[in-house]
């Protein structure tokens, strides 16, 4: 491949990242200008997302997600398989389960593309984690199968 070619290419892709980045710089701009009421904290931490049925956990639906941003008052997180939006869920932070689960409202689904979508979560309650012992299989580490 020519130096030419291989200058275009990188600059094509230079390019794509820019957009992308302003993009997202614009999204940050129109949410400081919405005036949230409460303030958000970026923090990005892997969770257990667990579907509520009924109350229950059904917790064979259960799926990874990283968070973004929390305030006092829920939590945004990003999932490839997530919960249709005002559905009640478990949200439990695996290095943190000692302290309880959060339940949660999931009232608000974006799509991100590529099969991913940005949620919004708002926490009802902190929950003892021994009200649903089905959800220590999910949240605790298990041993690889060798």
């Amino acid at each position: 491949m020519s130096l030419f070619k291989t200058r275009k290419r990188k600059g094509d892709a230079q390019q794509f990242l820019a957009r992308l980045a302003n993009r997202r710089s614009l999204e940050k701009v129109r949410a400081i200008e919405e005036r949230h009421a409460e303030a958000r904290t970026d923090l990005c931490i892997g969770v257990w997302v667990i579907p509520l049925a009924d109350g229950q956990p059904d917790v064979p639906k259960a799926f990874p997600a990283i968070t973004r941003d929390f305030t006092c008052m829920g939590i945004g997180f990003i999932a490839h398989h997530p919960p249709a939006a005002a559905e009640e869920v478990l949200l439990a932070v695996p290095e943190e389960t000692e302290e309880g689960l959060l339940r949660a409202k999931v009232y608000n689904r974006r799509t991100l593309g590529a099969g991913w979508y940005l949620l919004s979560a708002a926490v009802i309650e902190l929950v003892d984690k021994d009200e649903y012992p089905s959800v220590n299989y999910v949240v605790r580490p298990r041993p690889l199968a060798v």
